[in-house]
């Protein structure tokens, strides 16, 4: 009995004693241990914010670009549906000579390729927000003449947030002969 009463003092003061240790402080494993969790923590919020930033960007950037190439493209279908004629002979793939009904002066589209701009006659249709190129492939064989177009709209910014956009169709002029 006097055996048992001894053994359980010293699991009490065994106790006690580790109790004290507890409560002096953490051991440097506890430390490391909960310093590698926020770490990693750290780790995967960031990139989670930097992923969501850079999808942002993206998304901007694909909008702009569309936005651009869409503009050019409906300008130039529209003016090409209301001409009378295509002159094939002074056309070329950046740039595209015709004539509007009930008018002698001839009208232009022009792709700069080293610009990126697109202008109808003098007047400047894509934006500065993004690099515009085209291509027309004039059909005057027959009539009614038809042009295809290519428009590409591209971001000038490097990296994974630029974007392109192309646009491409067959447009017939309206038979006026």
């Amino acid at each position: 009995m006097e055996r048992m009463k001894l053994e359980m003092n010293r699991n009490l003061q065994t106790g006690i004693d580790n109790m004290e240790k507890r409560l002096l402080g953490f051991s440097l494993i506890e430390m490391l241990i909960v310093l590698s969790i926020f770490a990693v923590l750290g780790i995967v919020i960031t990139q989670t914010l930097s992923s969501s930033l850079r999808g942002s960007k993206k998304s901007e950037s694909v909008g702009l670009v569309r936005e651009n190439a869409e503009q050019v493209f409906n300008v130039i279908e529209r003016r090409l549906r209301g001409a009378s004629m295509i002159d094939c002979n002074n056309s070329t793939q950046i740039k595209l000579q015709f004539y509007l009904v009930n008018d002698s002066a001839p009208h232009y589209f022009t792709c700069d390729v080293t610009t990126g701009i697109v202008s109808y006659d003098t007047q400047k249709l894509s934006s500065s927000n993004a690099t515009t190129t085209c291509n027309f492939s004039p059909f005057c064989a027959q009539f009614p003449h038809y042009v295809t177009i290519t428009v590409r709209a591209s971001s000038p910014a490097a990296g994974s947030e630029g974007a392109s956009y192309e646009l491409s169709q067959k447009i017939y002029l309206r038979n006026y002969q």
